[in-house]
């Protein structure tokens, strides 16, 4: 059996690396990937993307907020924030 050359193995990812890191994930496509197509909406207003926390089991509604640059976070509206 042949030995791995682990310098030669780490320059081709490198390599690999070099040639697709200018490659962005549209934010759209991150969050059909994510959480499903259609199951987010933009607001515009905050240019933010809102998803539906659909593994929240607390009271009120959770909620995730995600920005433009994929950065998450978690929202919870009480019942009294509803109405």
């Amino acid at each position: 059996m042949k030995p791995r050359n682990s310098a030669s193995q780490a320059s081709k990812v490198l390599d690999v690396l070099s040639r697709v890191e200018d490659y962005t994930l549209p934010v759209e496509e991150y969050l059909d990937r994510t959480y499903g197509i259609g199951t987010w909406k933009l607001d515009s207003y905050a240019g933010q993307y809102v998803v539906c926390d659909t593994s929240y089991r607390g009271p009120g509604r959770g909620y995730v907020i995600v920005n433009r640059d994929t950065r998450e976070y978690q929202v919870v509206l009480l019942e009294q924030q509803l109405h």
